[in-house]
């Protein structure tokens, strides 16, 4: 079965959708593409939380936890804590107002 694969910031500009102030990721290993995906999203001011359930067992050999929590400060946000949840890891990174 064939899947439609879109960034998301494509996403939203197709839709004509507004940016979001908060963004909540969970996709069982596909962290860091969906957020590369929303680079744009992401690094905009009006974005202020970005939560992001992590799935070390199932990331690629090359994505690291610390990769991941890295890209969110590249994306303009101030701070991030790393919190162990469920088996997981869940990146909780935001903006200073």
């Amino acid at each position: 079965m064939a899947v439609e694969v879109l960034r998301g910031d494509d996403f939203l500009d197709a839709n004509s959708l507004r940016f979001p102030t908060v963004v909540k990721i969970d996709v069982e290993g596909h962290e860091y593409q969906v957020l590369y995906g929303l680079a744009r999203t992401l690094s905009r001011p009006e974005c202020r939380l970005l939560i992001c359930e992590i799935h070390p067992e199932h990331l690629s050999p090359h994505v690291t936890v610390e990769r991941i929590a890295r890209l969110s400060e590249v994306f303009g946000f101030t701070g991030h804590e790393l919190r162990p949840r469920d088996g997981e890891l869940q990146l909780v990174a935001f903006r200073s107002i």
